[in-house]
């Protein structure tokens, strides 16, 4: 099961202030978070390319491949094109995957708290100049998140990064992102 959703963050440009909103996708078991695009202006249109370029690599990623639920709310950008998009996708097994709309954000909680966790732990702490900006600084996030970042939701593990046994000896040493704004902490054992 995936959940998807847009979030916005202000950008400020030579014209001013630029509200961009984020298609992020995550995988609620494994909890791989996909950052897909930004936009100034999420249309329905845009928003059915960015689906289709998730689900693009569909049979080679294993959380999309196991995929059989998608959930969004019911934003404007979500509209029929894309639920009837989305229903004609099929998972490895040739499934097809069935489009939820939820009524409210407690109905996709985990996604809420994906957004919260990179506005508290990124995108508040920022002053963003320009759209690239903005593009360098999500992507950054996405390789803490899957790689770096331990959850405590699925046993304090990190998803897709190195998850050997820490031995409690050694020195301690910190790999950081970001400009130190978002750290990895680890014990060096030689």
């Amino acid at each position: 099961m995936c959940g998807c959703d847009f979030f916005t963050q202000e950008v400020w440009s030579r014209f001013g202030l630029i509200t961009y909103y984020a298609l992020v996708f995550i995988h609620l078991g494994s909890r791989r978070l996909e950052i897909v695009n930004i936009t100034q202006n999420p249309t329905q249109e845009w928003t059915m390319q960015q689906a289709r370029n998730f689900c693009y690599d569909i049979d080679s990623v294993k959380e999309k491949s196991n995929m059989k639920y998608l959930i969004h709310d019911k934003g404007s950008q979500f509209g029929e094109a894309f639920k009837d998009l989305i229903n004609k996708s099929k998972n490895e097994r040739d499934e097809k995957i069935k489009s939820v709309v939820t009524n409210c954000p407690q109905m996709n909680t985990l996604y809420e708290r994906v957004i919260q966790s990179i506005q508290v732990e990124c995108t508040d702490n920022i002053i963003f100049i320009g759209e690239r900006m903005l593009r360098n600084t999500l992507r950054q996030y996405q390789g803490f998140y899957n790689n770096e970042r331990h959850h405590q939701g699925i046993g304090n593990i990190i998803p897709f990064g190195s998850n050997q046994k820490i031995e409690p000896i050694g020195e301690i040493g910190c790999s950081t992102r970001l400009g130190g704004l978002l750290r990895k902490y680890y014990r060096n054992t030689a």
